[in-house]
């Protein structure tokens, strides 16, 4: 996703929905106790704890 820069962009490149991407991720992210990427209203970037 960081690379791709978006969440849909992601989902589009790995043949995912995005609600199943950002799902995910949340689940992850809530996993790890981290967030690893700030969204942005057309994207998201890397944290610390994500990179």
């Amino acid at each position: 996703m960081a690379r791709c820069g978006s969440v849909s962009r992601a989902a589009e490149e790995l043949d995912l929905t995005q609600s199943g991407l950002s799902r995910q991720l949340a689940s992850l992210e809530g996993y790890l106790g981290h967030l690893l990427f700030e969204r942005h209203g057309r994207g998201v970037v890397l944290t610390d704890a994500g990179k």
